[in-house]
Parts: C-alpha cells; sequence; structure tokens
C-alpha cells in the first residue's frame, strides 16, 4: 500500500513539474 501511495505522488510531482515548465515557457514565448 505504501510503495503505491509512494507512486502516485511521484506521479503527481512529475505532473505538476511539467505543468509548471509548460507554463513558464508559455510566458516566455508570449
Amino acid at each position: 500500500m505504501a510503495a503505491q501511495g509512494f507512486k502516485v505522488r511521484m506521479y503527481l510531482q512529475a505532473l505538476f513539474t511539467q505543468t509548471m515548465s509548460i507554463a513558464s515557457y508559455n510566458k516566455l514565448a508570449a
């Protein structure tokens, strides 16, 4: 159970990082 929760947390963190980098890229491109 703990391993699955860790995997979900890592996935959410990666998703958040990707979203933030896309947002900053769009800000630079604008």
